[in-house]
């Protein structure tokens, strides 16, 4: 073997350190790492939009949220079928705070 030329050629190292895979690996696509959360999509010459991207725990969180919004009208529903005026008004202020964190949680985390 002649010094200095590596028995792997393909580590990109040439022979200096044969066990250490080479530095320069592919890059992973933009959709596919979980570190990427934004993707600039082109509307216009001049123009760009950049859009987020949830995780799945986000995505959760929000789904959460909007059950609570959605159970708590329903729960609204019945008491005001039994005449509980008294729980209604306690459940129609919690529906609304339901629906506020729904809201501001979907404009935070991006979705439409």
């Amino acid at each position: 073997m002649i010094r200095g030329l590596s028995p792997y050629p393909d580590t990109g190292n040439f022979g200096l350190y044969p066990s250490v895979p080479s530095p320069v690996s592919p890059s992973p696509t933009p959709l596919s790492h979980p570190a990427i959360f934004e993707t600039v999509y082109l509307t216009g010459a001049h123009h760009a939009r950049k859009e987020r991207i949830m995780t799945k725990q986000e995505k959760t969180a929000l789904n959460m949220a909007k059950f609570i919004k959605e159970q708590s009208l329903l729960l609204l529903d019945k008491l005001n079928e039994l005449d509980m005026d008294t729980p209604a008004d306690m459940c129609e202020r919690l529906h609304e705070d339901a629906e506020t964190l729904w809201q501001v949680m979907r404009d935070k985390l991006g979705e439409e």
